[in-house]
């Protein structure tokens, strides 16, 4: 009887190189995202009339979403997950900023970055990360990715009020 159960246990099979097959088609797939990241110069017939809004984008995560309860209130916040939504606020001809959340994708937000800076002056972007020093932010300030503003994890709404703040300044005289 004892061989009986035994022939009837599950056996599971793990083909490695099935796993590896998906773990390349899913780094292929998201290299074709970036990739694929391009956008409209913004229309100059817009208002600037609206107030400055700050974008939480969550590009294949969920990190602000789960965590939007704890950024502080009083900011005009749209979460945005698509890029095609992204595309189409960013090119309104009025002042926002980006926040992005360097830890999800580094590559996206790298490619994100230095587009905005070529094309939208009158947006201002504010880079994420758990672990983000003082000599990181200052290294990557000065790539062509560069950020205008760099924030670690995790939220203090008085630390990020500061930030925030900070970039709407530099939004103000750029105005």
């Amino acid at each position: 009887m004892s061989d009986k159960n035994n022939d009837e246990k599950t056996t599971v099979v793990i083909n490695i190189e099935d796993i590896n097959k998906q773990k390349k088609k899913s780094e292929q797939d998201l290299a074709s995202d970036v990739d694929a990241l391009e956008f409209a110069l913004p229309n100059m017939d817009q208002s600037l009339s609206m107030g400055i809004k700050i974008i939480l984008f969550d590009f294949k995560s969920d990190f602000f979403h789960l965590s939007f309860g704890d950024f502080p209130a009083g900011y005009d916040y749209h979460l945005i997950r698509e890029l095609a939504e992204l595309n189409q606020t960013l090119s309104l001809k009025v002042p926002q900023v980006l926040v992005l959340n360097y830890d999800h994708n580094p590559k996206i937000v790298n490619n994100l970055s230095s587009q905005i800076k070529k094309k939208f002056s009158h947006i201002k972007t504010l880079i994420i990360a758990k672990k983000i020093s003082p000599e990181k932010a200052k290294l990557h300030a000065r790539s062509p990715a560069g950020a205008d503003g760099y924030y670690e994890l995790p939220v203090n709404q008085e630390r990020f009020i500061i930030e925030i703040e900070r970039i709407l300044k530099i939004l103000e005289k750029a105005s």
